[in-house]
């Protein structure tokens, strides 16, 4: 099962998440918002849980629809690494291709060259 909502939603259904018999895979990044970092933090905290547990497992992907940080996409990192520190067999990387949001076309380029720079930190673990 394929989740993409925000991490606020996610950390709601949290304990059906985690009574859940099938894989759960939660989109790009989870769903946070690095600019609302203070108001997520709880639910972050709920979803690393998550993971911790082997509930669910998190695309590091798209790190555009969490940053306002582009090009490079600097506050997402602190949200990986911790994720990444966790439980680094809980995470997949994906490019979000094909970009369906085409006016962001260069912004989404960016994005793909940091979720190979996270897919490297996920080898190195």
């Amino acid at each position: 099962m394929q989740v993409y909502a925000d991490v606020d939603v996610i950390a709601e259904l949290a304990t059906d998440i985690a009574a859940l018999k099938v894989p759960v895979v939660l989109d790009h990044f989870a769903g946070i918002k690095t600019h609302k970092q203070e108001d997520q933090k709880a639910a972050f905290a709920t979803v690393v849980e998550l993971v911790k547990r082997g509930n669910a497992y998190v695309k590091l992907s798209a790190a555009y629809r969490a940053s306002r940080s582009a090009p490079g996409f600097d506050d997402v990192a602190e949200f990986a690494q911790t994720l990444i520190q966790a439980r680094s067999d809980r995470l997949v990387w994906a490019s979000d291709w094909p970009h369906i949001q085409a006016a962001r076309a260069t912004v989404a380029a960016t994005s793909s060259k940091l979720s190979l720079s996270a897919k490297r930190m996920l080898d190195a673990h």
